[in-house]
C-alpha cells in the first residue's frame, strides 16, 4: 500500500505525467560525479509504475498517464523521447549547479537531462504493453494510443542500429546485445 501512495505522489496531476524521483542529482555512488536527474518522466519507469498503479485499483490515473502520454509523443510517436518532462516537454537541457555540495559531497548537482538524445528500443515495446493492459483495466480503447501501438512494431526495425541505450555512456554509439 505504501509504495502505490509513492507512485500516486509522484505523479503530477495537471498533466498525468509520473515522475522518477521528487529530487535531482540522486548520487549512483556516494561521493561519485555520476548524478543525474530524475524528476523527469522516463517512460520505462513509469511504464511499470503505472502497471502497479492499475492492478491496484488507480483506473484514473492509467487514464491520466495514457493523455499524458499521447500529448508527448504527439506528431510522430515513432520518434519517442525515453524521458520528458512532466508536462511532456521535450527539451531538457543539461547543467550543473557547480557551488552546490551535493548530497553527501556528491557532486556535481545536476539539473536537466542530457538522456533525451538516447535511443533505448525497448521503450516502444513497454508503452504498446502499458496501453494493452490500461485498456485490458478498463480503460476505453482511444485511436491515438492504438496508432501508437501500431507504431512500436514498426520502429523494432531501428533495432540493428547501434545505440547509447545501456546506462549514461557518453561518445559513439555503439552495437548493444542487450536490444538484441
Amino acid at each position: 500500500m505504501r509504495s502505490l501512495i509513492t507512485l500516486k505522489a509522484l505523479t503530477y496531476a495537471p498533466s498525468g505525467g509520473l515522475v522518477a524521483s521528487a529530487t535531482t542529482s540522486l548520487p549512483e555512488r556516494l561521493g561519485g560525479v555520476r548524478n543525474w536527474d530524475y524528476r523527469y518522466c522516463w517512460l520505462r519507469d513509469a511504464t511499470f509504475a503505472l502497471y502497479a498503479l492499475m492492478t491496484g485499483g488507480y483506473v484514473d490515473e492509467a487514464r491520466a498517464w495514457r493523455g499524458w502520454l499521447l500529448r508527448a509523443i504527439a506528431g510522430k510517436p515513432e520518434q519517442a523521447q525515453i524521458l520528458y518532462g512532466v508536462a511532456g516537454e521535450r527539451l531538457l537541457p543539461e547543467w550543473s549547479l557547480a557551488w552546490l555540495p551535493g548530497y553527501k559531497a556528491s557532486a556535481p548537482v545536476r539539473v536537466g537531462n542530457a538522456a533525451t538524445t538516447q535511443f533505448q528500443l525497448d521503450v516502444f515495446g513497454e508503452i504498446a504493453d502499458a496501453l494493452h493492459v490500461a485498456r485490458r483495466v478498463g480503460l476505453d480503447a482511444d485511436q491515438d494510443a492504438w496508432r501508437v501501438e501500431r507504431v512500436s512494431s514498426s520502429s523494432s526495425r531501428r533495432g540493428k542500429s547501434p545505440t547509447r541505450a545501456s546506462g549514461r555512456c557518453a561518445g559513439r554509439a555503439v552495437h548493444s546485445p542487450i536490444r538484441r
